[in-house]
């Protein structure tokens, strides 16, 4: 799976620095599939899967090189663990750069169906016990 550096630079289009993987326009439903209404409906319980549409259903939300589902959809495991100032601080002006030193909680990203437009931010992220320990459904970018 990519690292957190790795997946922040596809979803902010590199040097572009996009606020949102589609650029700089506000969240909406024509861009990820969030806020529950992925099916159209306001609401959902977290075991209805009825939100979740195909890859690629909100093409006016690919990023910059095509990558869809960036924000919204499924949130994406990172390689790295979770540590609160990691990203801000530690791994400033490194290469290369991942948490590898294990805690108890891993790194997500991209927002998933069932949260809020600001979720949908290149630069959100969040955090979660390990993959057994958590009810967020993820996918993987690559393989370890």
């Amino acid at each position: 799976m990519a690292t957190e550096a790795e997946w922040e630079y596809a979803a902010a289009g590199g040097g572009e620095n996009r606020l949102y993987p589609w650029g700089s326009e506000p969240a909406t439903v024509d861009h990820a599939v969030m806020d529950c209404l992925g099916d159209g409906m306001p609401g959902c319980a977290m075991d209805d899967r009825s939100d979740i549409l195909p890859v690629g259903s909100k093409p006016l939300g690919n990023g910059r090189w095509g990558h869809s589902d960036l924000g919204g959809l499924m949130l994406e495991w990172t390689r790295d663990w979770y540590a609160e100032d990691w990203y801000t601080t530690t791994s400033l002006g490194c290469s290369d750069c991942a948490n590898l030193t294990p805690s108890s909680h891993f790194t997500e990203r991209g927002g998933m169906w069932g949260n809020p437009a600001s979720s949908m931010r290149a630069a959100d992220r969040r955090y979660a016990s390990a993959p057994a320990g958590t009810n967020n459904t993820a996918r993987c970018v690559r393989t370890p």
